[in-house]
């Protein structure tokens, strides 16, 4: 299974709120040669991480089945993430679209990019409830723990909930 994970906090084109431009993305990604779309979460409120005074991010989760090579895939979600008016900047701040690719069929690999799985997914609560979501059996390709064992292991603290 492929999974994308997608993020937004900020308007998108034309002012669109970042729950539409996350429809917006998955339609973009659902498009994409050689993906067969699987399922999408809900949608999942967030504080920015690292903590900031940035707005609240929107994000979710997309599964796909497929057999895409990692550096094309990865560059096909930054092509959608330039459509929609992402400019990269500075690490961890706001932005009107994030596409990760979080994981591709099990793919453990550190170089060349993408590192896969993602580095930073296992403690990331706005990646991993959603990810709950579309595939409540997955396991973490380097540790084995399982999706449950690792929401388990989130700070109590953490401030992320199910979109309203």
């Amino acid at each position: 299974m492929i999974v994308v994970g997608l993020g937004a906090n900020l308007p998108g084109q034309g002012g669109a709120p970042p729950h539409a431009t996350l429809a917006w993305a998955i339609g973009r990604v659902n498009a994409l040669p050689g993906l067969r779309f699987i399922a999408a979460s809900r949608l999942w409120d967030s504080a920015p991480v690292p903590p900031s005074a940035q707005p609240r991010y929107v994000n979710g989760v997309a599964a796909y089945a497929g057999r895409l090579d990692p550096a094309a895939l990865l560059a096909a979600l930054n092509a959608i993430e330039a459509e929609a008016g992402r400019v990269r900047g500075e690490r961890d701040a706001a932005r009107v679209l994030d596409l990760d690719l979080l994981d591709l069929n099990g793919v453990v690999r550190a170089d060349p990019p993408p590192v896969l799985p993602h580095p930073r997914l296992a403690a990331r609560g706005f990646v991993l409830r959603p990810l709950a979501e579309v595939a409540p059996g997955w396991r973490h390709p380097v540790t084995g723990q399982s999706i449950a064992a690792l929401i388990a292991a989130l700070p109590p603290d953490e401030d992320c909930r199910p979109l309203a």
